[in-house]
């Protein structure tokens, strides 16, 4: 999400699209500042086992805790808990991805929904 604008203009620079121009356009680096600040609220849940196993994450991506019920921590089974921990963060991952795109189409509206295209 470091340049969220490179990653969408950067198919049209062959077609002597000026990225770099666009890029330094102080409204589209205010749009870009604010994508970035919305993204960076972005805070979910996963987890596995019924809840033995939560991840938080945020995008970055950057784990933000790590809760492992103690209840788990009595059996002897290492091999199931790391299974847990796997599915937690594939959880947690898949339901950022989500979540990032979704405020990132809510920000696009925001940003062209008002413009009227011929």
């Amino acid at each position: 999400m470091d340049d969220i604008f490179q990653k969408i203009f950067s198919s049209l620079s062959g077609s002597g699209f000026n990225l770099e121009s666009l890029l330094n356009n102080p409204i589209v680096a205010n749009i870009n500042k604010s994508m970035k600040e919305s993204l960076a609220n972005i805070e979910v849940k996963g987890s596995s086992g019924g809840g033995m196993v939560e991840v938080i994450v945020k995008p970055g991506p950057k784990v933000q805790k790590l809760f492992i019920s103690d209840e788990i921590l009595k059996g002897e089974d290492k091999d199931m808990l790391q299974e847990l921990i796997i599915a937690a963060f594939n959880d947690a991952f898949s339901k950022l991805e989500d979540a990032v795109m979704k405020e990132t189409q809510k920000q696009a509206m925001n940003i062209f929904g008002n413009l009227r295209f011929k």
